[in-house]
């Protein structure tokens, strides 16, 4: 899922440009009139759910907003362990607050960069390196050109 600032390529999943896109753009206005409409209203609406997520995990696991100091190879175990135990909390306490989105207390912040304890430093890495060639964007677009059209197709029951 990205934004369309990003190209539609292997690993980017961006909404249709030109097309309506904002949860906002479809208040008071009538439903998504074809199948990159609607797929552009689905888009958004995941997006939003995401970014809901993510910063619940990152009022709950503070270690979230200081990513950059570790490797990008480490990056991930931290968030799969953050997201699990989110989960796990979730899962033995159905009235936690943070996790159902009920809280709404900002996280607090500080002017000093957290400490780990850990040798870890940001730095190059090969997890970064896509694919921007002109195939895997016809790949991509062909792929979320079927998406729509399914989404699209469901809707109207063919």
């Amino acid at each position: 899922m990205a934004d369309s600032a990003y190209p539609c390529t292997r690993g980017f999943l961006p909404p249709y440009k030109g097309e309506r896109y904002h949860l906002s753009h479809f208040r008071n206005r009538p439903l998504p009139r074809g199948y990159k409409e609607l797929f552009n209203f689905r888009h958004s609406s995941l997006r939003m759910m995401i970014e809901n997520c993510f910063a619940r995990l990152k009022r709950r696991w503070r270690i979230l907003y200081d990513m950059p100091r570790y490797l990008l190879t480490r990056q991930p175990g931290i968030i799969m362990a953050c997201c699990t135990l989110h989960n796990f909390i979730g899962t033995r306490n159905p009235n936690d607050q943070i996790f159902n989105g009920t809280d709404a207390a900002e996280p607090e912040t500080s002017e000093q960069p957290y400490a780990y304890g850990n040798n870890d430093e940001a730095g190059p890495s090969h997890l970064g390196q896509y694919d921007f060639s002109s195939a895997a964007g016809v790949e991509m677009s062909n792929f979320r050109e079927g998406i729509a059209q399914a989404m699209w197709d469901t809707r109207h029951g063919h």
